[in-house]
């Protein structure tokens, strides 16, 4: 199917179809298996009460994961898929909606399970000029009919309100389905890298910022360690002498430039596709602005951050708190700092705990059972 006739096909098919009670559709970018849906996605599967299907338009990709799920999963690029796209009473997201329609929502659930506590300005709120026009259209066909807008704490819903033009009637603190892994996992990080005999494993996963600052950033790849006075050898010394394993998760287009160590290892989405399988296992979490350090609190174990483009970051994407406010761990600014922090961090368990406690109370009011949540309110609707 050509690109225009499935843009016109996604549009009107609804209008024709009616949706159904049986079949429950995810998504999250309509190429990623991932975040809150997954989660659900597996919950809901195991259930067996539903038709369930989730949108991976990528080929390969969807026939690696019907091999491990079964026929569970469809694209947008096929006619028949697009009807049952349509035909279904129910559709959940944690990034966009699967079809661009204004069409038949008034009989079907729509449920935004977001992807991360929005640090960072999202939605609306992230927009100006002409793309804040295109989001504000896309956002006004769906947002009157929302069923279900799943937040972490009722501290958010103003955001969420204003970022994404809902109702707070429903913004429900019903938590984050992928947060039930902190507590159920059983895989472990050997199972994706060739790892044995660490004390300690540090995550390190900054935030995306190619082109998100314009064009002047366009192609701007994070830097991992930003000290002038960097030396991986006296890195690799530390981690060395104290059995210490640091993971490196940059973004999937990213080229990175820290070679592979002893103990230092890329562990990118290629390696390890959802590190909420993984994260529990981890000892300290290292990022900038991503929202994965408000998950990782929940575990009440450390952060440090690096944010090195703070004033940059403000200035061209926003954020919807202060910075210092919500981010309870050292910044270190020099790779003696950094070493210095760490090992308070991994070897002192009150260091910033209490600062952990505050911020974790006021973004995380609900941290487990969040599929089961979720996943009741959506059998009480489709009765």
């Amino acid at each position: 199917m050509n690109n225009i006739l499935k843009i016109i096909s996604g549009f009107f098919i609804p209008l024709l179809i009616r949706p159904k009670k049986n079949i429950i559709i995810f998504t999250f970018d309509r190429n990623s298996f991932k975040f809150n849906t997954k989660a659900l996605f597996e919950y809901a599967l195991d259930k067996q009460q539903y038709e369930i299907k989730y949108i991976i338009n990528n080929d390969l990709l969807r026939n690696s994961l019907k091999k491990e799920y079964g026929d569970h999963f469809i694209t947008t690029n096929s006619y028949s898929d697009l009807k049952i796209i349509s035909s279904a009473r129910c559709w959940i997201t944690d990034g966009g909606f699967p079809l661009k329609t204004p069409f038949n929502h008034k009989n079907r659930l729509l449920i935004n399970l977001w992807h991360g506590i929005p640090l960072k300005k999202v939605g609306l709120k992230g927009y100006s000029g002409f793309g804040w026009l295109r989001v504000y259209l896309t956002l006004k066909m769906f947002s009157r009919h929302y069923s279900l807008f799943s937040s972490t704490s009722e501290n958010l819903k103003s955001i969420y309100k204003d970022s994404f033009l809902i109702d707070d009637s429903v913004i429900k603190t019903f938590g984050q389905p992928r947060n039930d892994y902190l507590f159920n996992s059983v895989k472990k990080i050997e199972d994706f890298i060739d790892i044995n005999g660490y004390k300690k494993a540090i995550l390190y996963a900054p935030t995306w910022r190619s082109g998100i600052y314009g064009d002047d950033w366009e192609g701007e790849d994070t830097k991992f360690f930003p000290f002038d006075d960097f030396e991986q050898e006296k890195l690799d010394q530390y981690l060395d002498e104290n059995k210490i394993l640091l993971c490196l998760r940059p973004h999937h287009l990213q080229q990175l430039e820290i070679k592979d160590s002893k103990w230092i290892k890329d562990f990118s989405s290629d390696i390890c596709n959802e590190v909420m399988d993984v994260i529990n296992q981890f000892d300290l979490v290292i990022t900038d602005y991503s929202s994965i350090y408000f998950d990782f609190l929940i575990l009440n174990k450390p952060v440090l951050f690096l944010p090195y483009d703070l004033d940059e970051y403000i200035n061209n994407v926003g954020l919807n708190f202060k910075f210092d406010e919500v981010t309870p761990g050292p910044k270190p600014k020099d790779q003696i700092e950094f070493i210095t922090e760490l090992d308070k961090l991994l070897f002192d368990s009150n260091y910033y705990n209490e600062e952990r406690i505050e911020v974790n109370n006021y973004f995380n009011q609900v941290s487990s059972g969040n599929c089961k949540r979720i996943y009741n309110f959506i059998e009480k609707e489709l009765r």
